[in-house]
């Protein structure tokens, strides 16, 4: 007899289970519905098994000797015939195909999977900062666009931008991480862009007029 809810009462119950639990999760399968059928063998593993505690195991204290496991024996087997398997595998091959073509129609009519846009040679876009790599310290708090980026030429799925040599990425983006830049009123008009000068190859050189102190 043991206390409700205090299964420290009965140990030994408790050691049985778990030990029950471990044989289930080590034969079961991966649907974990074939438990039934497994409970007889592993009831006998653990009768056959000797206990830390006696040494023997309870089928040679019960009986006086250790029993011998065999396996059950099937005269009939599972397997299908050759022909029910070559028109079952022929059916899989047909459903396979149909869905396939349905899928395949689906994304030509569809356009390719992401784009939301379609950009022209010199549109002004933003780019995505997703995959970015910035010097801010926490990605969250950070800019979601940068830009804007002039478009050199675009096709259905992808353009080339006009990006600024420290950024130090492949200039080919997906159409599915640009965004068209349009100025708004309550933004305002964008800051004026500063032309570079090309120094020793290099281009990104700003030449300073003044320096104004507030």
């Amino acid at each position: 007899m043991s206390t409700t809810f205090h299964p420290q009462t009965d140990r030994e119950s408790e050691w049985v289970n778990q030990e029950l639990e471990q044989y289930l999760c080590i034969c079961g399968n991966f649907q974990q519905d074939n438990w039934a059928t497994l409970l007889s063998i592993i009831e006998f593993a653990h009768n056959a098994r000797p206990h830390q505690s006696t040494h023997k195991s309870p089928f040679e204290i019960w009986y006086g000797f250790q029993p011998t496991f065999k396996p059950p024996l099937y005269l009939q087997t599972r397997v299908q015939s050759v022909d029910k398997r070559v028109q079952y595998l022929e059916q899989i091959h047909k459903e396979v195909t149909a869905a396939l073509l349905i899928a395949a129609r689906e994304m030509r009519s569809s356009g390719p999977p992401g784009l939301t846009h379609t950009f022209r040679q010199n549109d002004q876009v933003l780019l995505e900062a997703t995959n970015l790599q910035t010097t801010h310290p926490k990605a969250k708090l950070a800019p979601r666009r940068y830009g804007p980026f002039k478009v050199l030429w675009a096709s259905l799925t992808n353009c080339k931008l006009e990006l600024p040599l420290h950024m130090k990425i492949h200039p080919i983006i997906y159409n599915s991480l640009l965004k068209p830049y349009h100025e708004t009123k309550e933004h305002g008009p964008n800051h004026k862009k500063l032309t570079s000068k090309i120094v020793n190859g290099e281009e990104g050189h700003y030449e300073i007029e003044a320096i104004l102190v507030a």
